[in-house]
């Protein structure tokens, strides 16, 4: 690839975090907090037993109510009452409620923003063990967000969250391992293809990208394995990575570890260049111009099945979530 980037830094760092819904504005993480729902049991039987445990001061009732009230689960919604009763949990001393507080103030989301008490909370929780703050945190020394920057200090708090199975700080770690970031610390391939793999084993699309990347171009002490490469490739690409997109695209294109396809290289350079990647602008059209018209047909309706199903995936995912 022309322009590819090794190891895109925005699809492994996203640090801020929504963790009242089920589900946070980042990838799978396998410490994120969820609400454990009884087999049958309906929303406002659930909330009626959270209630009757949170006036006995229970602050996983008190932040299972504060979900509630968020998501409109078996009571109606009330931002309100959602932050009052995070706020009540957070102060006994649950970790997911002192998260989601942190992230609140970040936001100034029912709250003035205040980054001090976003930062209090969430060190708090990361202290606590919630994998989710200790991410975030690690995000921010990274980036210099709400603390001097510390890029150690980054690596030992993105460490902490990737070895309770975050994969979203088990990807950031190998691309910081990967790159070195600018020298910063020193480069440990073993390290970095460590990291990713156990991220992309989750099925975390960054990590999946940058693995196949790295296979595809033989780096960090990998062999250069066209065939993994677009095994990875494709399932990032599936996932809606725009950079494995024009990673497989160019596969197909080439023949290098699938066969050659020009189709199936259209359809992929053209999914890339709608996600705003460079190869694929450039690319798409050189290969369009290479099909019949019938094969160009054929590329089009590929295109149109995958971003219907990508469309019906991200609506029955929404749905689930209200």
């Amino acid at each position: 690839m022309k322009n590819a980037t090794l190891l895109n830094h925005a699809w492994c760092l996203l640090a801020s975090l929504t963790v009242l819904g089920s589900s946070a504005p980042r990838e799978n993480s396998a410490q994120a907090a969820k609400s454990e729902t009884p087999p049958g049991a309906t929303g406002s039987l659930l909330f009626e037993e959270n209630r009757k445990a949170a006036e006995q001061g229970d602050p996983k009732a008190l932040f299972e109510l504060a979900r509630a009230y968020h998501r409109g689960l078996g009571v109606a919604k009330d931002a309100a009452k959602a932050l009052e009763y995070t706020r009540l949990a957070a102060e006994k001393g649950y970790a997911p409620a002192q998260t989601a507080l942190g992230s609140f103030y970040g936001r100034g989301v029912g709250v003035p923003q205040d980054n001090p008490q976003a930062l209090r909370w969430y060190r708090q929780a990361a202290e606590s063990g919630d994998a989710m703050a200790q991410y975030a945190l690690g995000g921010f020394y990274e980036a210099g967000k709400l603390v001097p920057k510390d890029l150690n200090e980054a690596i030992r708090w993105l460490k902490r969250a990737a070895e309770q199975g975050d994969a979203a700080a088990q990807c950031e770690l190998g691309r910081i391992y990967f790159t070195g970031v600018d020298k910063a610390v020193s480069i440990n391939f073993g390290e970095a293809v460590k990291w990713l793999q156990l991220a992309a084993n989750q099925g975390y699309v960054g990590a999946m990208n940058n693995l196949g990347y790295a296979y595809d171009h033989g780096l960090g002490g990998l062999p250069m394995d066209p065939p993994t490469a677009a095994k990875w490739y494709r399932r990032a690409a599936e996932g809606g990575s725009a950079g494995a997109q024009a990673g497989l695209g160019e596969m197909y294109r080439t023949g290098r570890g699938v066969p050659r396809d020009l189709v199936q290289s259209y359809m992929w350079l053209s999914l890339a260049n709608m996600g705003g990647n460079v190869d694929g602008k450039h690319s798409a059209p050189e290969v369009g111009v290479l099909l019949s018209p019938t094969e160009l047909d054929r590329g089009e309706k590929l295109i149109a099945d995958f971003l219907d199903r990508t469309r019906r995936a991200q609506t029955a995912s929404s749905e689930a979530q209200k």
